[in-house]
């Protein structure tokens, strides 16, 4: 596989686009991707348009565009380079649905083209139009807090949208998406785990499913070399896990999550005071509506974060059971992940921009919040044992040697066994 790099970006555009490339600049990784900004010549015109090498994967055409952003499947990211850019270009496609008669009608980019990593190129890329305004991050932080709530009641009425989508037949369950022969967006299993089964039709499947995967990673782990901790791990799988999924009631159906909805991701004009885009659709999938509290806005501390992991579990009672009114001291937030943030903002500032968020979204009765789904807590307590037993817990900030990080994802995991009494 090449080297990803501005030669590599150019070398995609030039490709595609048959335009010569003048300027190239990096834009940095995300979760899954490496982006680069890419200039051409000149604005595309008619005539240039007639010159590009379509295949049924350019998506628009690209009429006096000058500039576009190029998106890699980055090398620590194992997913199978057709599922990543396929997912990405159907969570976009799906998400410029949702939000076509909205207010945030504008503000998912343009996809021009993709590949696969499946032909000539090698490599899995995506060319879009660029996002013109900043993202949130860590602009937000020097903001007043009039215009930080400003932003955060926005971000919620984009989660409105996403949550009171009505979705289609073919995306009734739960899964991540794909297109089909005829490029409608579909359900399909899991782009993170390519040899798991799905889609799934009830909430109940996803979890076994997960719990599969989760138990198959752990065989090879570390931690396994105690015999009395492989053996509590093995009961809870083999008795309590499937004694929970018995006893899950769901009260949700399941809607479209992004999880990514971080102010890394979210691009807004000052002027205006509104959100002009959003990004990364990587981990964009149909499911639980809780998901999406515990994989998005963690940035600004209204994650629904899991229970033990990285010192958060103060943050995880309060968007589970609501903010208290009175003030408490927060000191143990700033030993926690947010506390590496130091530099950007102090903790209780961020902490109230997480509060106000919670409590606009909680004025909005068509919002589905944590609080409102009595199955929120288990749900929160099962995705992270399953993570804890891959050894994928969050950890706390600071811990500096493979040591201490190895020690601490032991300690987060014998909590979960300990929570279920296995």
């Amino acid at each position: 596989m090449p080297a990803i790099n501005s030669g590599l970006a150019a070398q995609a555009v030039h490709r595609t686009l048959n335009m010569d490339v003048v300027r190239v600049v990096s834009l940095g990784d995300n979760r899954t991707s490496t982006s680069f900004d890419v200039e051409i010549a000149r604005e595309m015109n008619l005539r240039d348009v007639r010159r590009m090498n379509l295949t049924e994967r350019n998506l628009i055409i690209p009429l006096y565009a000058k500039r576009f952003t190029v998106r890699f499947q980055h090398a620590r990211n194992d997913i199978p380079p057709a599922r990543w850019a396929e997912q990405i270009v159907a969570s976009n496609k799906l998400t410029q649905t949702i939000l076509h008669t909205t207010e945030f009608n504008d503000i998912v980019p343009d996809i021009v083209a993709w590949e696969g990593g499946d032909g000539t190129h090698g490599t899995a890329f995506i060319i879009e139009l660029p996002q013109e305004d900043p993202n949130l991050f860590p602009g937000i932080f020097a903001m007043s807090d009039e215009d930080q709530r400003t932003i955060v009641e926005e971000i919620g009425d984009l989660l409105e949208r996403f949550q009171s989508y009505e979705l289609p037949l073919r995306l009734q369950g739960y899964g991540s998406l794909r297109l089909d022969d005829n490029r409608e967006v579909v359900l399909s299993g899991s782009h993170l785990a390519p040899d798991s089964p799905g889609p799934f039709e009830s909430l109940e499947e996803r979890l076994r499913s997960s719990a599969d995967v989760s138990r198959a990673a752990s065989q090879n782990h570390p931690f396994y070399e105690d015999a009395d901790l492989r053996r509590r791990v093995d009961r809870f799988f083999d008795e309590k896990n499937s004694e929970l999924m018995a006893g899950l009631d769901c009260t949700q159906p399941p809607c479209f999550v992004h999880c990514g909805i971080q102010l890394q991701n979210i691009h807004y004009n000052l002027e205006s005071r509104k959100i002009t885009g959003i990004t990364d659709f990587g981990f964009a999938r149909i499911d639980h509506p809780v998901v999406e509290y515990v994989h998005s806005f963690s940035t600004f501390a209204a994650a629904l974060f899991l229970p033990f992991d990285a010192k958060l579990g103060i943050l995880h009672n309060c968007v589970l059971r609501e903010f208290p009114e009175e003030e408490f001291s927060i000191e143990e937030l700033t030993q926690s992940r947010l506390g590496t943030w130091g530099k950007y903002v102090d903790i209780p500032r961020l902490y109230r921009l997480a509060r106000h968020f919670h409590a606009y979204l909680a004025v909005d009765d068509d919002i589905i919040r944590p609080a409102d789904c009595p199955e929120a807590e288990l749900l929160t307590y099962l995705v992270g044992i399953y993570g804890a037993v891959s050894g994928r817990a969050r950890l706390s900030g600071g811990l500096e040697t493979a040591a201490q990080k190895e020690r601490e994802a032991r300690e987060i995991l014998v909590k979960y066994l300990d929570f279920f009494e296995v």
